[in-house]
């Protein structure tokens, strides 16, 4: 662990594996608030979804507490280019009234059917109910740091 009295403190984490599964995490102390909120950029008038006229379902779309912080979720699927493979997306953000370490900007997304490195497509291997518990056990799971 480092230790220090740092003014910002970010980092961004991306896990991948072969089904095309990919968890990704943003944290930034210093970062301020997406100007749009996530729930007005997914179901909004100009969200793309809409835009781009794609077919998909939402499951959840809320406010929601994370680590004792605000925030919004949006958990829903769409079509991707081969019949009858849906792609999942779940995306978590915070929203903050001052950024810091007790604060931080917060975004966390899980998607599937993600093309490989070498651009090999792949197809959701998880089941609707088991990839929201999984969110569920993650998002539940974060917690901020005790100051020092």
């Amino acid at each position: 662990m480092v230790k220090g009295d740092y003014v910002v403190e970010k980092g961004q984490f991306q896990f991948k594996d072969e089904r095309g599964e990919q968890f990704e995490l943003r944290v930034d102390t210093y970062a301020s608030n997406e100007p749009v909120s996530l729930l007005e950029r997914m179901s909004g008038p100009q969200s793309l979804l809409r835009s781009f006229n794609v077919p998909y379902e939402v499951y959840r779309s809320k406010e929601r507490t994370i680590g004792g912080m605000r925030g919004q979720e949006w958990l829903g699927s769409m079509q991707v280019a081969e019949e009858g493979n849906e792609a999942f997306q779940f995306v978590l953000e915070t929203h903050r009234q001052k950024p810091g370490k007790s604060a931080p900007s917060f975004k966390l997304t899980f998607e599937t059917a993600q093309p490989l490195e070498d651009g090999t497509q792949t197809k959701t291997m998880i089941s609707q109910s088991d990839a929201i518990q999984r969110w569920d056990r993650i998002v539940n799971s974060v917690h901020i740091r005790a100051s020092e």
